[in-house]
């Protein structure tokens, strides 16, 4: 599905990044560095199987588009990076969880969290304006998972959903303080927004199911329940998200956000072209997706349609 090219440019880049986090984790104390580094295996691109989330290893290597950075700062950021997402992941895995958590969770959860703000402090002092951002978007986060399915963030805004992942700006935010360009971070942040809503999109048609079931907010759902409010009166059910998406091809509608946020970047100040190809590689399976379903559902019609005709001309 098009260029690679986001991800392929830094392979090299992601072998040692995840080689020096799981340098740092195999430091922890036992049992928790043999838990972390299962735990980061869930991660790591470049092992079969793993969850892929690119945006968070690659970012601080694509703000070399449009900032002077070497790659040993950009590693770096990544660094950190990885340890920020795995803290934050568990985060989200207790929060997504009825269940208690695990042992060695929590525990875990405190030392990648110290080992993540010691990456950013070796960059930025006390007294920095990082740390404000620091503060913004850690709050953005906190209130963004606490209030999400009350506060209906896709259908208010679905910029809003971008913020469960603003620590992830951070390494953005600081390409741009230690460039002494502090103008572009607006106009990053903006770009960065619109990505990771698009990518929360994607994810959540990836799992709706899994959110239904568990009850987590997916904006797919709440876009589906929004057109069906007088339908929808009775307890949420698989059949009735699936009737919606399949028959009613209600995908297609929901896709067309996607499609406004890469008209937005496309027209952007300072774009970032990884960046903008990585969600140009997001959209596109999310159309193909839907179009798919409308020609199933085409297909189905047209062949009802037909074995009508052939029995009523019998």
């Amino acid at each position: 599905m098009g260029s690679l090219n986001w991800y392929l440019d830094y392979e090299a880049e992601l072998a040692e990044v995840f080689s020096e986090v799981e340098a740092i984790i195999n430091k922890f104390p036992q049992p928790l560095n043999y838990t972390g580094l299962s735990y980061l295996n869930g991660f790591n691109v470049l092992k079969d199987g793993s969850s892929n989330n690119y945006i968070c290893y690659l970012l601080p290597f694509w703000m070399m588009d449009i900032l002077p950075m070497d790659r040993k700062l950009c590693n770096r950021l990544s660094v950190a990076n990885v340890l920020g997402m795995l803290y934050f992941f568990i985060q989200d895995d207790q929060m997504d969880s009825s269940s208690l958590p695990g042992k060695y969770q929590l525990p875990l959860a405190n030392l990648l969290h110290m080992k993540f703000l010691e990456s950013y402090q070796e960059l930025f002092p006390t007294g920095s304006p990082f740390w404000s951002f620091y503060s913004i978007y850690i709050t953005d986060w906190a209130e963004a998972v606490s209030n999400e399915g009350q506060a209906h963030h896709y259908l208010k805004n679905p910029l809003l959903m971008a913020r469960k992942a603003s620590p992830l700006k951070l390494c953005s935010t600081g390409a741009c303080l230690l460039m002494e360009q502090p103008n572009l971070i607006p106009i990053v942040s903006d770009a960065i927004d619109h990505v990771l809503a698009t990518l929360q999109m994607a994810d959540d048609w990836v799992d709706w199911q899994v959110d239904l079931l568990e009850e987590n907010y997916n904006s797919l759902i709440d876009f589906i329940i929004s057109l069906n409010p007088i339908e929808f009166t009775g307890e949420i059910n698989e059949s009735f998200i699936k009737e919606a998406i399949y028959t009613k091809t209600l995908l297609t509608p929901f896709v067309d956000t996607a499609v406004k946020h890469q008209k937005h970047l496309a027209v952007s100040n300072h774009v970032i072209p990884h960046l903008l190809s990585f969600h140009d590689y997001i959209v596109k399976h999310l159309l193909e997706e839907a179009s798919t379903i409308e020609k199933n559902r085409d297909a189905i019609i047209q062949g009802g349609f037909h074995y009508w005709m052939s029995n009523a001309l019998e």
